[in-house]
């Protein structure tokens, strides 16, 4: 016989532990995305320095300069955060499906709600600031100097 209170309690305990591990592993990708995007915002930065002195020089702010940025930023994630969702949810509904076939087992999807917006706040919050540092760090310099090359 078996004691099914228990062995669901053990079943949801071994899940909840998952999850946690999950979320540890994706904030540990996020820390790392984070100085990722740093560099390769500060590198973009570097490179159209020519362009955010003449965005300075025809009367932007050095506010929407850096909101120019940042914007930028947020669009790419958010492309890449549709796209990986989408893509991501058919492969699963599909592979469930699949395996619920072989096993002859009703399909059941349980959408991971928890992970997935602490997931999406960590991705806002790493574009914020990986964007916006390195325009803060721009806007140190006079028009002049950033137009110049200095």
């Amino acid at each position: 016989l078996f004691d099914t209170k228990q062995m669901k309690k053990s079943v949801e305990s071994s899940l909840m532990m998952l999850q946690v591990l999950f979320l540890l592993v994706s904030i540990i990708a996020f820390v790392l995305a984070f100085f990722l995007l740093l560099v390769s915002t500060r590198s973009n930065i570097e490179e159209n320095i020519w362009e955010f002195g003449v965005l300075r020089a025809i009367g932007l702010t050095k506010g929407e300069v850096s909101r120019v940025f940042i914007y930028e930023s947020f669009s790419v994630i958010f492309s890449a955060i549709t796209t990986g969702m989408s893509v991501g949810l058919i492969t699963s509904i599909t592979l469930t499906l699949q395996m619920n076939l072989f096993l002859e087992l009703p399909f059941e999807f349980t959408f991971p709600v928890l992970l997935v917006c602490i997931q999406l706040l960590l991705a806002l919050g790493t574009t914020f600031f990986g964007s916006y540092l390195p325009a803060r760090s721009i806007n140190k310099h006079p028009i002049a100097s950033i137009v110049r090359g200095d």
